[in-house]
């Protein structure tokens, strides 16, 4: 695996971003931070996902939150977007987000652990 192009090395959200192309190959998306995220009443959130009517996706994830929040919560939203809208957060979304976690954790084994050795 080539991550020469990251700025960091270990990128949780590079990793998390290959660990999604590896499960969801003809998926396509859109990822952004934003300092001022809100739900649709308007409420603070943490990010969300937006499936608009043309058929992009769109992620957009809380600028403020911690790397490791911020991580979990880009995996949430992945995982919307690789079962699309359809799938709130039931068993077949649940399912997508511990396969992606699984994954993630697999690729930074393949990546770090190697190093190492």
């Amino acid at each position: 695996m080539n991550n020469d192009n990251w700025i960091f090395k270990n990128s949780p959200f590079e990793i998390l971003n290959i660990a999604f192309k590896r499960l969801f190959p003809n998926v396509k998306y859109n990822a952004y931070f934003n300092l001022e995220v809100k739900d649709e009443n308007g409420e603070h959130a943490c990010g969300f996902t937006d499936f608009k009517d043309n058929g992009e996706i769109v992620i957009v994830v809380d600028g403020n939150l911690s790397i490791h929040n911020a991580t979990e919560i880009f995996a949430h939203e992945l995982a919307h977007a690789g079962v699309g809208n359809k799938h709130g957060h039931d068993e077949v979304w649940e399912k997508a987000f511990d396969d992606l976690f699984n994954e993630y954790n697999k690729i930074g084994n393949e990546m770090f652990l190697s190093e190492v050795e």
